[in-house]
């Protein structure tokens, strides 16, 4: 049975996760160890009950499961720290690019799953992907994906498929985010001044398109199609989209993100 879990790492990612589990009263505090270089970030969860430690062995040494959520640059200096304390326990990796080989080589007897989840878990919208490496039970594979729904959904993958999910579900973030601002930017020049009221606008113009892609029978190209009367305004905009090959530059812009994260895979 699963006692405790150490998070190596409260940055936005890791600190989102836990705070899903925390507010989902899924998991109790007395049962999570947490550990940051920057110890500040440890202690709104220490105020909350969680279990501070002084170090990566020190957290691991104390846990049954070990959630590594660092980047992917430090990785394996954070893994040879406490490689020796690792074997016989489960390590839940959020590291783009980072192979469930790469681990298990480093953390020798570990058992691995990967994780590429999203920003949004911060607001419990999140989409996360797993994937699960040899000798990890049901029970530690059911334990990874309560964790990870208690912030959005969660979805099994092969570890083939996470470099492009890193393109189309994490990386996509900024994209989106980038989208919206543009459209904000321009309802500013056009007269806009009240800047929340500008981007509740958008963002729900947003949301309400992907709701009917996701409730209704449209395909995004009926959708499009649906919306863009011949001769109207939307025409007009969708034409400046096509003179400008829009579709290449976001293929070329995904093909770009899933490159990197080959990079980090060491492909």
């Amino acid at each position: 049975m699963i006692k405790s879990i150490a998070f190596i790492g409260v940055g936005n990612m890791g600190s989102a996760i836990l705070n899903g589990m925390l507010q989902s009263q899924s998991f109790s505090p007395e049962d999570i160890i947490v550990f940051d270089t920057d110890a500040l970030k440890c202690h709104p969860f220490t105020e909350m009950g969680c279990r501070c430690a002084s170090d990566t062995v020190s957290a691991v040494s104390q846990a049954d499961v070990v959630l590594l959520a660092v980047k992917p640059q430090l990785i394996d200096s954070v893994m040879a720290d406490f490689a020796a304390s690792a074997s016989g326990k489960l390590i839940i990796s959020i590291a783009a690019g980072v192979t469930i080989d790469r681990i298990a080589a480093a953390l020798p007897g570990a058992k691995v799953i990967r994780v590429m989840p999203n920003t949004p878990l911060q607001v419990g919208e999140g989409v996360s992907a797993l994937c699960r490496g040899e000798n990890v039970t049901d029970e530690e594979y059911a334990l990874a994906c309560r964790i990870f729904s208690c912030s959005g959904m969660i979805f099994e993958t092969t570890e083939s498929l996470l470099n492009p999910i890193t393109a189309l579900t994490s990386s996509s973030i900024a994209y989106f985010a980038r989208f919206i601002g543009d459209m904000c930017a321009w309802g500013k020049k056009n007269g806009f001044e009240d800047p929340d009221a500008l981007l509740e606008l958008v963002c729900r113009s947003a949301i309400g398109t992907a709701e009917m892609l996701m409730q209704t029978e449209f395909a995004p190209d009926t959708l499009e199609a649906a919306v863009t009367s011949p001769r109207g305004t939307t025409e007009r905009a969708m034409a400046v989209f096509t003179e400008r090959d829009l579709s290449n530059i976001v293929s070329d812009a995904m093909d770009a993100c899933r490159n990197r994260a080959d990079e980090l895979s060491g492909n």
